[in-house]
Order: structure tokens, then C-alpha cells, then sequence
């Protein structure tokens, strides 16, 4: 593409992306030890979030937003994953949100 948008083929170089795709494969193994350690209904949907638990990652809007997704499918589940100092206050959240029994804190070990 850039050869034909008149770039010279010596000035050109491909640098291939430094991600593993190996690690994004789904090992349904895994899949089943981690929910049958977090408590995770394989039947259900799951919503989840991957982030460091701190204010700039929003995670209060996160909790928000599953109280109203709640209220119309009652099934699905929501999953923390990530560890920060605002878990404490996410859990007391999703406790006064009356939705702590549907929302997961998946903290890394």
C-alpha cells in the first residue's frame, strides 16, 4: 500500500506486532477452573472489566451501569478483573447498589 502511494521499497520496512496472539487463545479448561474458583455461572452471560482499579479507569460508572442492565436481565454477571486501591470502595458500592451477589472482584494472584 505505501509502494503504491509512491513510498520507495528501500525506505520501507514491516515491523510485525510484538503481541503474543498465542496468549488470546481460549483454553476452555482454564475457562472452567476460574469460574468454578470465582463462582462464575458458566450458564450466563458475563460482563467484565480489565483494569488497574483506580479513578481514571471509571469503574464506579462500570458499577452503574450494571444496576440498570440488571433491572431489565436480571442473569447477567459482571467481573472486576484487576486489583487497585479503590476495591474496597467498588465492593461497599456494588453492596449498596444491591447488586454485590451479580458483580465478581477477580483480583490477580
Amino acid at each position: 500500500m505505501l509502494l503504491e502511494r509512491g513510498y520507495k521499497k528501500e525506505r520501507t520496512s514491516v515491523i510485525y506486532n510484538g503481541l503474543d496472539l498465542g496468549r488470546l487463545e481460549v483454553d476452555p479448561v482454564r475457562v472452567a477452573q476460574i469460574q468454578a474458583d470465582t463462582g462464575l455461572n458458566p450458564g450466563k452471560p458475563i460482563i467484565g472489566i480489565s483494569a488497574w482499579v483506580i479513578p481514571a479507569k471509571d469503574h464506579a460508572t462500570f458499577l452503574k451501569s450494571a444496576a440498570i442492565v440488571l433491572k431489565e436481565k436480571p442473569g447477567v454477571q459482571f467481573a472486576i478483573l484487576g486489583d487497585g486501591p479503590l476495591v474496597p470502595a467498588l465492593k461497599t458500592m456494588a453492596n449498596e447498589l444491591g447488586i454485590a451477589s451479580q458483580v465478581f472482584f477477580l483480583e490477580r494472584k
